[in-house]
């Protein structure tokens, strides 16, 4: 079957929910901090930050995730590995 524009974007929404967008919804959840904080933390909007919680929306940018992920208080690393053939 020919990929389509439409079988792209199914294909898109099948796959796992972005594990970093869950985490920082939950970190959201249990901190003191207000949505407005926040964005105020990160220079952004408060669309921009609704993108970064959105679990369907896979073009983030790593460096945003980062940051709203580090402004909750957790530590981020970024592995990177060989690719094998």
């Amino acid at each position: 079957m020919p990929l389509t524009a439409d079988t792209r974007r199914r294909s898109t929404t099948d796959r796992p929910i972005a594990p970093q967008a869950i985490e920082a919804r939950k970190r959201i959840a249990a901190t003191s901090l207000a949505k407005r904080d926040i964005v105020r933390c990160l220079a952004t909007s408060p669309t921009q930050l609704y993108r970064l919680l959105d679990q369907t929306n896979y073009r983030k940018s790593v460096d945003q995730m980062v940051r709203l992920l580090q402004v909750l208080g957790c530590d981020v690393e970024l592995v990177v590995n060989a690719k094998t053939a």
